[in-house]
């Protein structure tokens, strides 16, 4: 069997047409190449280069080899130099599984700092339910799923939380009177509510809290996510939550109020899911440790 090496000198000599250039390339010898070349030969039985006193040229037999060799080494090197730019971050994929709580919450403005400092890095995000984001890791579809709580994650996978964040009940102009005093929480189930659809995290929590406190609240507008509560409470369809980001980038349009509650509602986090037996990509460990690191 003859080893790639060979080939690779060989490469260079007939790139060149002069040993000495060749080993100049290699970081080699003269006669290292001579010997190589040599060699080869012998392996092939055939002569791949007519030399003389004015340097070497290839033979019908050495052209036809470098036509063949010459493709092969450079496809190799292109996929060297492509390795060595995502080692030092030139470049690079980091896949996500997210949901549009956690873009909203967080994950925009991390992936805007991270793109400050190392621009060529690349993200897949695929935009889905915490569930769905959670098996994306598990089945080893993405790198990490980024997710509100709460979450039920599996034992061979991890989590970190990196944010917090507030629900905060929200009205337009009809219910602005609201706005103005403290309500029970009870209260919101004389009123038209708006919450996101069953078999997301938010709904769930929202159901959890009203159950524990004996509240027969029902949902009367399922939005997709959770930003669009805003317009819909600006339309004044009803009252509902949206997390605390959401509210202040909205509430300078003065369309929006804020209705206090009684019984505080507990923080919820926001976090990164993944599995620590799955390789990652240089790109990806290094967005893992800038996450971290801006978490603190």
């Amino acid at each position: 069997m003859i080893s790639f090496e060979s080939y690779k000198i060989f490469y260079y000599a007939a790139k060149y047409k002069n040993f000495t250039r060749a080993a100049n390339q290699l970081l080699t010898s003269q006669p290292a190449v001579s010997h190589a070349i040599r060699t080869l030969e012998h392996q092939l039985g055939c002569r791949l280069f007519s030399r003389s006193n004015h340097g070497v040229t290839l033979t019908p037999e050495g052209q036809l080899l470098y036509a063949h060799v010459a493709a092969g080494c450079e496809q190799f090197f292109k996929g060297e130099s492509l390795v060595s730019s995502t080692q030092a971050l030139e470049s690079g994929m980091v896949y996500l599984a997210t949901t549009e709580t956690a873009l909203h919450c967080y994950l925009f403005g991390l992936l805007d700092r991270f793109h400050e400092h190392h621009p060529n890095v690349r993200f897949k995000l695929m935009n889905q339910v915490t569930s769905d984001a959670i098996n994306a890791v598990k089945n080893g579809m993405c790198d990490f799923a980024v997710v509100p709580s709460p979450i039920a994650i599996q034992k061979s996978l991890k989590t970190i939380a990196v944010a917090s964040f507030s629900d905060i009940l929200i009205c337009g102009s009809q219910y602005a009177p609201l706005a103005g005093q403290t309500i029970p929480l009870a209260a919101i189930a004389q009123y038209p509510f708006i919450c996101v659809a069953e078999g997301t995290t938010t709904r769930t929590f929202f159901d959890e809290i009203f159950t524990q406190h004996n509240i027969p609240v029902s949902v009367d507008i399922e939005p997709a996510s959770s930003d669009m509560i805003v317009p819909l409470a600006e339309s004044n369809l009803g009252i509902g939550f949206v997390p605390d980001i959401i509210y202040e980038r909205n509430k300078d349009s003065h369309r929006i109020f804020p209705i206090h509650l009684n019984e505080p509602l507990p923080l919820r986090t926001i976090n990164v899911v993944y599995d620590p037996k799955l390789p990652k990509s240089p790109a990806a460990r290094q967005f893992f440790t800038f996450l971290k690191e801006d978490a603190q």
